[in-house]
């Protein structure tokens, strides 16, 4: 999908919907697509819980805390996540944990982030209205077709769309719109910073292509020291507090990048 168009309808955050109020403006023809977000029928609830069985699925739930992953190939989809400010994260892996959430939305106070660390794929999520960050990218992880957007941030949160917060390794961004807000405690649609991370990074590229990104101080941060990567195809709105890239060395691959009005995105010079 290159491109989301967002509007809330009746629970559910439907693609070219008619009828509904857009809260982000596509930057072409919506295509016909999937919704994204939990469905709007009736969800089971639930507390927080640890999926720890290879393969488990957990499917129409409406979780009021956090599901931890400690098994791998686990499935969490069309399920509803809420923040109450008690835990760190929606959902996370731990140790030989990996996952699969398609269809979730995630909304709410969580202490660092909707979705962290490493081996998860997410397919048509619907993160809005974080304390902190989105999603936190590890090594091998997959974003695709969401929407992330509207965060609440708390006090000297320094909030992120998306964050590597160490040098991980294939990484995949693509197709989602991420648009964060641009209050002061937010800082980026996107960074790629190196803080230590005991985890080693793998190898395989970090790829940035085909979204639509705003909000933030600067809506990019790329750190120099990731070896390779490629940011192609991304459109990038005007509601940045400064610039849409934050100044430093280009990436391995910096193309077709443009705003909305189609005019080119440049990389700006080290001392702009």
């Amino acid at each position: 999908m290159r491109r989301l168009a967002t509007a809330a309808c009746a629970g559910a955050v439907a693609l070219a919907a008619a009828g509904c109020a857009a809260t982000a403006t596509p930057a072409g023809p919506p295509p016909a697509a999937p919704t994204v977000g939990a469905p709007s029928e009736s969800l089971r609830p639930s507390g927080s819980l640890t999926a720890d069985q290879p393969g488990q699925v957990l499917d129409g739930l409406d979780v009021r805390g956090s599901v931890t992953v400690s098994a791998p190939n686990v499935v969490i989809e069309r399920s509803r996540f809420t923040g109450t400010g008690a835990d760190y994260f929606a959902i996370t892996t731990i140790g030989a944990g990996s996952v699969t959430i398609r269809n979730v939305s995630i909304r709410g106070d969580y202490l660092s982030a909707a979705i962290a660390f490493h081996n998860w794929t997410a397919e048509r999520v619907d993160i809005s209205g974080m304390t902190h960050d989105g999603v936190k990218l590890g090594n091998n992880v997959r974003l695709t077709d969401s929407w992330i957007h509207d965060f609440a941030p708390a006090p000297g949160a320094h909030a992120d769309g998306a964050q590597s917060d160490h040098l991980a390794g294939s990484i995949l961004v693509a197709g989602n719109v991420i648009d964060p807000g641009k209050a002061e405690e937010i800082t980026s649609a996107i960074i790629l910073s190196s803080s230590p991370d005991p985890t080693p990074a793998v190898a395989g590229p970090v790829v940035i292509r085909d979204n639509e990104l705003g909000g933030g101080a600067n809506t990019l941060y790329h750190n120099p020291d990731y070896p390779d990567v490629e940011i192609t195809g991304n459109t990038f709105r005007r509601d940045y507090r400064y610039q849409p890239i934050y100044p430093g060395p280009r990436p391995k691959v910096f193309s077709g990048n443009h705003f909305p009005d189609g005019t080119a995105v440049p990389w700006p010079p080290a001392d702009s």
